[in-house]
């Protein structure tokens, strides 16, 4: 196993279990520039890795007592519904549009990097 591929499996993990949030942001990135996945695999990976790193996270904050359950649920079907609708709409979907590039604006690698030092500076003003 590549080490590149464990530091980002724990940056995707510190982000998930820090804000909730940043998954994705951070492992598309890893897999398609420091471990050479194509676009389409590396999307479908990181649906994966993000879910069961967030079910984790998850679990912990349910047993402190952090989860409205009602909500989650309702809010969790919806968002099944409209993931569901999303990877139909991904699988037609050119790579350049999933990754927010155009032939003259190509995909920066360093979004991600740039997206969790503006939520830490974020979260240090509250």
């Amino acid at each position: 196993m590549s080490p590149l591929a464990i530091v980002a499996g724990l940056a995707t993990g510190l982000m998930l279990g820090l804000f909730g949030s940043g998954g994705s942001i951070v492992t598309l990135p890893a897999l398609i520039y420091l471990l050479g996945v194509e676009t389409k695999p590396a999307i479908a990976m990181s649906l994966g890795i993000v879910s069961v790193t967030a079910a984790i996270s998850a679990v912990t904050h349910w047993r402190r007592g952090n989860i409205n359950v009602p909500v989650a649920v309702v809010f969790g079907l919806f968002g099944m519904l409209g993931t569901y609708g999303g990877a139909r709409l991904g699988v037609m979907t050119p790579e350049l549009v999933q990754l927010g590039s155009t032939p003259k604006q190509p995909h920066d690698p360093a979004f991600g990097v740039r997206w969790c030092s503006s939520t830490l500076d974020g979260s240090r003003s509250r």
